[in-house]
């Protein structure tokens, strides 16, 4: 398994706990990052869910490893009655998720464990302010760094 597929493996277990049930304040009930749906196309039934997309990598050679810089996108979609405060809670709920793998940030730093991925930056968080009779959705941009030997990639 390539080390970006590794990644996003890792990825989705980790978002695929972000249940009530694990502590966390809502939860999601659908991850993708292979068949990829509309969020316009997911029932009210389906939402939170959380789309993985692939953005742009930038791979260097670096004394006979590979340093990238790549890009992962995550799309939060929740029902189109959410509100303003329930896409906070969902937003911090996938941050804390990822950054300290806690939903009380009783841990902190085991972002780590996430693939070969060595730093998770947040480079974009776009909210939806204006949509209109569609899912809600908040976009968040991750520039995440790895490093792996050039076989691995």
């Amino acid at each position: 398994m390539s080390v970006k597929t590794q990644i996003q493996t890792d990825l989705k277990a980790r978002l695929q706990t972000i249940t009530e049930a694990n502590g966390y304040p809502l939860t999601v009930y659908n991850v993708f990052n292979d068949a990829i749906p509309l969020a316009m196309d997911l029932q009210e039934f389906e939402v939170p869910a959380i789309l993985i997309l692939n953005g742009k990598d930038t791979p260097k050679h670096e004394h006979q490893w590979i340093r990238g810089q790549w890009l992962i996108h995550l799309q939060l979609i929740h029902k189109k009655a959410a509100t303003d405060e329930e896409m906070s809670i969902f937003k911090n709920s996938v941050y804390r998720a990822i950054y300290a793998d806690s939903p009380s940030l009783v841990r902190n730093g085991e972002f780590r464990r996430i693939g070969n991925a060595t730093q998770w930056h947040i480079v974009l968080e776009d909210p939806d302010l204006n949509m209109i009779d569609v899912n809600r959705m908040t976009e968040i941009v991750f520039e995440v760094q790895y490093h792996c030997h050039p076989t691995q990639i």
